[in-house]
């Protein structure tokens, strides 16, 4: 597709642009679908923003942009005058179909393309089957210009599939949808979705080109994967089992880790290792006034220490473990555990927080239990000698680090040759549905940040350690009401130390809202709050 010399003056379009908090020279521009706006993107936009800058556009019509024109060509010319020079183009559904359309007719202005759910072409022709059928199209369009209110509740039950997911999905799409747009608006949407087909130009797009798909989108089937492979064999294709047409909004987590392993693979001069810079005092500090009551609180600490411990026990029979290094200890609730696991083993508690040491010698001297060996330093500047530790255990602790290849660099200098180091951290999907309320507040930094799997993996493999086993798994907690939750973390010290955090007291009118958004994710009567719970295994290799 090639635009006329001649071009269309171009349609008004809203953006937002969020830099991000380190300084880099990636862009990504984000374009959201169909009777949507840019909202949708709100669950993934932490997680990018971590490594580049994003502008989001609002289509015309739909949030801050005011109706335009949706012909193809004007509509291009206006993604033209919002885009930076050079950019990571996103799209998902129409959004996709767009930026396809952009890439063809802006070549060089694309470094990369990556769809959600999206079609080459959305309707059938005689060549092309996998598709909505002529009449289908022509019957939900009739619907929308009838009643454009129930024409996108009938639109919202497809995106959010029959599947055991489409109650979360009509509840994620309620805290996003605020505004729907106008009934011309989403005629005119229609319309384009009609009139493009991006299936011969695709094969001319020289740049990168990952395509997404769920597995049970009744919208865009996931067989549309085996056609871009017929007429695009040379784009990355990705299918999520179980996901509808909504995976920006109930997938996040998966399309966001694609799309950086994605990134590393073809872009391996973008930098995706920027955490969110923590305040090592605060830290501390945090933990420190929560040594009383950490272990009332601790059940999700508990579930996961315990599933830890039973890994190292059937990793490590026959092994030889005469000290080990509790990484993290807190009030040392493993102690016996490990004691029992390893009963000939010395027991050395490190954690940075005095207070946690401080109530893990006082329980340990009401146990009648020896003092032990107790160290109060930062996991990243380990006080210990090279080649000294038989095994490392560090449930729910890294992820306080700042840089994970200092740390397994530090773990990989004190472990003995053969020497394990188990641990569990957390991955980005933790305490999703918090995160997802302070959306609907501001985009301050309310929740913590943490770093994804295939970072982890990236970190053991820099620091010459070997990855015996990393899985994650998806532990839900739930709850009565809000206040259980926050109690919970208040209890166990876990608060925001990121910089970006908001500062001051929050106003009644956004508690308020904060709280509705939650709510508004209750499930069979409870609040959940799901963690993101990464398990790893590794080991100094018998070579160091």
């Amino acid at each position: 597709m090639n635009l006329p010399e001649v071009k269309a003056l171009a349609t008004e379009l809203a953006v937002e642009r969020l830099s991000c908090e380190s300084e880099v020279a990636t862009e990504l521009v984000l374009i959201h679908g169909w009777g949507a706006d840019r909202s949708v993107w709100n669950a993934c936009v932490p997680a990018l923003r971590s490594w580049t800058n994003i502008t989001l556009v609002d289509l015309p019509g739909c949030g801050e942009s005011p109706p335009g024109s949706y012909d193809l060509v004007t509509l291009l010319n206006g993604l033209a005058a919002v885009t930076p020079e050079r950019a990571l183009l996103m799209g998902w559904s129409l959004g996709g179909m767009i930026a396809t359309a952009f890439s063809t007719s802006y070549p060089e202005r694309v470094t990369g393309l990556i769809t959600l759910a999206c079609s080459p072409r959305f309707t059938q022709a005689d060549d092309w089957t996998e598709a909505m059928s002529e009449a289908g199209f022509h019957s939900f369009t009739a619907r929308v210009a009838g009643d454009a209110g129930r024409g996108l509740e009938y639109f919202d039950r497809l995106q959010c599939g029959t599947g055991p997911e489409a109650r979360r999905c009509r509840n994620l799409l309620t805290d996003i949808r605020t505004i729907a747009p106008a009934r011309q608006t989403l005629l005119d949407g229609l319309g384009l979705l009609a009139g493009i087909d991006n299936r011969h130009s695709m094969e001319q797009i020289e740049v990168p080109v990952l395509h997404l798909y769920g597995a049970d989108d009744l919208l865009v089937p996931a067989t549309m994967s085996q056609a871009i492979a017929d007429f695009a064999p040379g784009h990355d294709v990705a299918i999520l089992p179980g996901a509808t047409h909504l995976l920006p909004v109930a997938n996040s987590d998966w399309f966001t880790e694609q799309l950086q392993g994605w990134i590393a693979n073809h872009f391996p001069e973008i930098s995706l290792r920027k955490p969110a810079r923590l305040d090592k005092n605060l830290v501390a500090e945090s933990f420190s006034r929560a040594a009383k009551t950490y272990n009332q609180h601790a059940r999700l600490q508990s579930v996961v220490s315990e599933n830890l411990l039973s890994r190292s026990r059937q990793q490590t029979q026959g092994c030889r473990v005469e000290n080990v290094l509790d990484l993290g200890c807190g009030t040392a609730q493993m102690r016996a555990g490990l004691t029992r696991c390893y009963p000939h083993a010395e027991y050395f508690g490190l954690d940075i927080a005095e207070g946690m040491l401080a109530e893990a010698q006082c329980t340990a001297g009401s146990a009648g239990r020896d003092q032990g060996s107790w160290i109060c330093a930062d996991a990243e500047e380990l006080p210990l000698a090279s080649n000294s530790i038989d095994l490392v255990f560090t449930s729910l602790a890294i992820q306080w680090c700042q840089d994970l290849d200092r740390l397994f660099a530090e773990l990989h200098r004190v472990l003995r040759v053969g020497g394990w180091c188990f641990f569990a951290t957390l991955g980005p999907g933790t305490l999703e549905e918090l995160r997802r309320a302070w959306l609907a507040v501001d985009d301050k930094t309310h929740v913590n940040q943490f770093i994804p799997i295939t970072n982890v993996s990236e970190s053991i493999c820099n620091a010459g350690l070997i990855e015996m086993q990393l899985e994650q798994q998806m532990q839900v907690m739930r709850y009565q009401e809000l206040r259980e939750l926050t109690g919970e973390l208040k209890g166990i010290g876990a608060h925001n130390v990121n910089e970006g955090r908001p500062t001051g007291l929050m106003g009644r009118s956004a508690v308020r809202q904060f709280r509705a958004a939650y709510e508004n994710q209750r499930e069979e009567g409870m609040l959940p709050a799901t963690y993101q719970v990464i398990y790893g295994a590794v080991r100094k290799p018998e070579s160091a």
